[in-house]
């Protein structure tokens, strides 16, 4: 059972909406089978004593099942984002919520959530026709469908701009990574690394600077009370967790190779460093004005890119570097 792939410009609003419906129905039938099958291999794991591992080896299908449903995973993270901007004055920030015009699938995402706000629509209207309301309850429901259309709107004045935008020379937007320290004071991301193997260095560096950079790869949200909303930026194994604190400030929580949604031990070491977090963020956000608070992590920041990954230096490594001499 494929992904349902339409051409986006020329779809009728309730094809986009069937489509949508169709693609959450496989992607839920996905992620169930991938979790009875990381079950399955845990078990088996328990069993069978293996001296050397082979390699694994990922089929062309395989990385296209994983390619859709990492996207359905940002589309989930964008649209939780702009769903909790209920006011037409947050609406008007709506671009902070969305992906930076420098993110591989920016057209992609951007008609996606364009879509699912359609179907937000239709969902209220259907429900206003079906229901015996109030008018005060009637004037709510009215409110919400214009506030979303005025999330349609501000999306498609990005989108109708972009084209003009890339004749012209741009900043990127350049985010704040605040990275937290554990109970001693030290910063956790720092003894996490000197656990790991500088073969995942690589990708560490790039997850950390898509983060930066606001493209994050392979962004999902996390559900539960346990995880507190928080997000994980994703490679092929390694993961960086992180919490959006501020209009571009993003905490960093932990970072992990990971290989299985299913195992305890990461399921418990993740909430642990979540729930250490907590209790911190209401401090951390108060302290986003503070220069000197901001500058530290900016050194934690050039500190870790560096120990990542000395030879790429990326451009913005280089410009705070020049800025000091």
């Amino acid at each position: 059972m494929d992904f349902i792939i339409l051409d986006l410009n020329n779809a009728s609003e309730q094809t986009l909406i069937e489509c949508i419906e169709k693609n959450t129905m496989i992607a839920k039938t996905k992620r169930d089978e991938i979790a009875r099958l990381q079950q399955l291999t845990d078990l088996s794991k328990n069993k069978i004593i293996v001296d050397e591992p082979e390699e694994e080896i990922t089929s062309p299908t395989e990385t296209s099942k994983e390619t859709s449903e990492e996207f359905e995973d940002e589309v989930d993270y964008y649209y939780e984002s702009i769903h909790s901007l209920t006011t037409s004055s947050l609406v008007e920030c709506i671009e902070d919520f969305l992906p930076t015009k420098e993110h591989p699938y920016y057209d992609r995402l951007m008609y996606r959530l364009y879509a699912e706000i359609l179907r937000e629509i239709k969902d209220i209207k259907d429900f206003i026709g079906t229901e015996e309301l109030t008018e005060e309850e009637l004037a709510e429901l009215k409110s919400e469908i214009e506030i979303s259309k005025l999330k349609i709107s501000k999306i498609k004045e990005l989108l109708s701009e972009r084209d003009k935008e890339e004749e012209k020379t741009t900043i990127k937007r350049e985010n704040d990574l605040i990275f937290i320290s554990t109970s001693t004071g030290r910063v956790r991301v720092f003894d996490e690394l000197e656990s790991m193997p500088p073969e995942y260095y690589d990708e560490l560096f790039e997850l950390f600077s898509s983060i930066k950079n606001g493209t994050f790869k392979g962004v999902k949200r996390f559900q539960g009370a346990n995880y507190a909303r928080t997000s994980e930026v994703k490679g092929k194994l390694m993961r960086v967790v992180f919490d959006r604190i501020g209009k571009n400030s993003y905490a960093i929580i932990t970072a992990f190779a990971k290989k299985f949604d299913t195992s305890t031990a990461y399921r418990t070491s993740l909430e642990s460093a979540i729930q250490s977090y907590i209790p911190m963020r209401e401090t951390i956000m108060g302290k986003l004005s503070d220069d000197e608070f901001i500058n530290m992590h900016k050194e934690f920041e050039l500190d870790l890119m560096r120990r990542l990954s000395p030879t790429k230096q990326p451009q913005y490594i280089k410009a705070k570097e020049a800025s000091h001499e």
